[in-house]
């Protein structure tokens, strides 16, 4: 909706979908515990660097896009890792 609104005005709006970003907060959620060990190790998609995540958003500035997502296929997403 807001893509279209603002259109007229030369303003581009585009919608970022990362997936799991390896910041802080995932590494305060991982913990020491044995079940953050077994998902790590089990088929869990890897979690994606912030620097990946940013190459992404600077391409839909450049190119104005309206949406990109770095979700893997198998949660329903685009990114074929």
């Amino acid at each position: 909706m807001a893509r279209a609104e603002l259109a007229d005005a030369g303003i581009a709006v585009s919608t970022m979908y990362p997936f799991i970003t390896d910041t802080e907060f995932i590494e305060s959620l991982r913990g020491e515990t044995e079940s953050a060990s077994e998902l790590e190790s089990s088929h869990a998609p890897k979690p994606q660097s912030p620097e990946q995540v940013a190459v992404v958003i600077l391409d839909l500035i450049r190119t104005g896009a309206e949406q990109a997502d770095l979700v893997p296929e198998q949660f329903g997403g685009s990114d074929r890792g």
